[in-house]
C-alpha cells in the first residue's frame, strides 16, 4: 500500500504529508475512494501493482456506502480487469457479472464489460459467446462514437475469426480497423497479441 500511497502522492501532485487513499479510507468517503480507484487502475495495471491495485479497489467497494453508479462501476472494471491481466479467469468473471447489473447504460464501464468478457470468452475457447461479446462492444462503441474502442472491437473480432482459421474474415476486420488508425479519428489501438501480429502480416502478404 505504501508503494501505491506514493505513487498516487507524486502523479495526483499531493504535498509530502498527504496520503489520499488512506485518506479517503479512514474517513469512508466512498465516493472519494471509488474515484480514486477508478481512476488509478490503468496506472497500476501499467506498473504491474496487479494484487495491490485489486486488495486496495476491493477494499473501496467492501466500504459501507455505495458510492454513485458511475464511479462504481470504473472500480469494479478494474477488478474485473486487473484478476485478468493475473490470468485468474474465474475472479474476473466474478468482478465483470457483478459489474454487467451495474453498468447498463451506454459508458466507458460497459465498454469494458463487455471486452472483457469477450477475453475471457476467448481464453474459454467460448468462441461463439467471445463474437457475441465482441459485437455487442462494436455496437456500443459506434453508438457512443468511441473510435478507439471501435478499433479496439473489430481487433478482438478479428482475433476471434483468425483462430477459428477465417483468416479472409480476420483480414477484413483488420481492413476496416485501420480505418481508425488514422491519427484524426484519435487513434487506433495495438494489435500486441500473436493473433493481431499474424493479421498484420496476412494484410502484408496480400
Amino acid at each position: 500500500m505504501k508503494r501505491i500511497n506514493g505513487h498516487v502522492k507524486r502523479h495526483l501532485g499531493q504535498g509530502p504529508n498527504k496520503d489520499p487513499l488512506s485518506w479517503a479510507s479512514e474517513r469512508k468517503e466512498v465516493e472519494v475512494a471509488l474515484k480514486l480507484g477508478g481512476a488509478l487502475w490503468w496506472f497500476w495495471s501499467v506498473r504491474g501493482y496487479h494484487s495491490e491495485g485489486r486488495r486496495w479497489l476491493e477494499a473501496a467497494l467492501a466500504m459501507v456506502g455505495r458510492g454513485s453508479p458511475e464511479v462504481r462501476a470504473m472500480a469494479l472494471a478494474g477488478v474485473g480487469s486487473l484478476a485478468l491481466e493475473q490470468g485468474e479467469l474465474d475472479r474476473a468473471q466474478e468482478g465483470l457479472e457483478v459489474l454487467e447489473h451495474e453498468a447498463r447504460e451506454a459508458s466507458e464501464a460497459k465498454l469494458r464489460l463487455l471486452v472483457w468478457l469477450g477475453w475471457v470468452a476467448w481464453q474459454r475457447e467460448e468462441h461463439d459467446q467471445a463474437t457475441q461479446l465482441y459485437k455487442e462492444s462494436l455496437a456500443l462503441s459506434r453508438e457512443m462514437s468511441d473510435t478507439w474502442w471501435i478499433a479496439s472491437s473489430l481487433s478482438n473480432l478479428a482475433t476471434v475469426s483468425l483462430s477459428l482459421g477465417d483468416s479472409e474474415r480476420a483480414t477484413e476486420l483488420y481492413e476496416e480497423r485501420q480505418v481508425y488508425a488514422d491519427p484524426s479519428s484519435g487513434g487506433a489501438p495495438p494489435l500486441r497479441t500473436r493473433f493481431g501480429k499474424t493479421v498484420e502480416k496476412l494484410r502484408g502478404t496480400r
